[in-house]
């Protein structure tokens, strides 16, 4: 899971440093520019299907320059969601 760190700023959701750094690349193996991945935002995350159906999940997102988008899931999220 991640999430962008101007987004983070503006909509004021605070981070925590990781305990490790993560060095991020392009899918060409080039440095990204957005440099090193060195916190975490910390969010309870509420699925539901429109209804009363719900559940809750604490989830950790890293936060990187992610450009246009705010979050980025995953696939496996999704799997195990299914939302």
């Amino acid at each position: 899971l991640l999430i962008n760190k101007q987004f983070c700023q503006k909509q004021k959701i605070p981070l925590q440093m990781i305990d490790r750094l993560i060095l991020v690349f392009n899918v060409d193996g080039t440095a990204n520019e957005g440099g090193k991945i060195i916190d975490k935002a910390c969010l309870l995350m509420r699925m539901t299907d429109n209804k009363e159906d719900y559940h809750d999940k604490q989830s950790e997102l890293l936060a990187t320059n992610l450009g246009g988008e705010d979050v980025i899931l995953g696939t496996n999220w999704l799997h195990e969601h299914n939302p």
